[in-house]
């Protein structure tokens, strides 16, 4: 309008695409399984299980979410009793991941360019922000990844935040280790996106 204003016809909706989306019809063509037979795809979901006492990974291939991502959202649902969620994955020993377990608690670690991984933060119990919290049953899951903040959204409520600033850019990925007795998780709808 002539005073500056705004019209209805002037303002325009950005949809932003997501950067990657999958559930698994295609099976993993797009992910890279490094050497284990831990994941296939069952029933149209990511399926993962393990007795293995080292990390089974399944990541998107950088050529389809390149390794020089920085800033996204990482939307999945999945249900499981120990897996890790990764992100700003780069190699073996360069990535975030938060590991699940114990039905009801979530750890965020590193490997920040080093074989050696580093807790990041102190264990949270997400069932103190949403009571009656099982590992077990599906649930939808948000991780935002934003600079040096990592929020958790379970349900749409958020669950845990995490701050840190050693890894800076990569993809995302699953990871299934045992302590012990085997480990599964299942998970589907994975989808990453823009944060505007």
């Amino acid at each position: 309008t002539a005073d500056g204003g705004f019209t209805a016809a002037s303002i325009v909706t950005v949809t932003l695409q997501p950067l990657y989306e999958d559930v698994f019809a295609g099976g993993l063509g797009n992910w890279d399984l490094f050497g284990t037979t831990a994941w296939q795809v069952q029933n149209g979901e990511l399926s993962g299980t393990t007795t293995a006492g080292s990390p089974q990974r399944a990541v998107v291939k950088s050529s389809v979410l390149p390794y020089s991502s920085q800033n996204y959202s990482l939307n999945y649902k999945a249900k499981g009793d120990r897996y890790r969620t990764m992100f700003r994955y780069t190699s073996g020993t360069s990535y975030y991941f938060l590991e699940f377990k114990n039905t009801k608690e979530v750890e965020m670690w590193k490997y920040p360019n080093s074989s050696t991984p580093a807790q990041v933060g102190a264990l949270v119990d997400i069932s103190a922000a949403i009571p009656g919290f099982d590992l077990n049953v599906w649930h939808d899951y948000t991780l935002e990844v934003d600079g040096n903040v990592f929020n958790l959204l379970i349900d749409g409520a958020l669950a845990a935040a995490f701050t840190d600033s050693d890894v800076t850019l990569g993809g995302v990925g699953f990871s299934i280790k045992s302590v012990g007795p085997a480990v599964t998780v299942n998970i589907d709808d994975v989808k990453v996106n823009p944060i505007s």
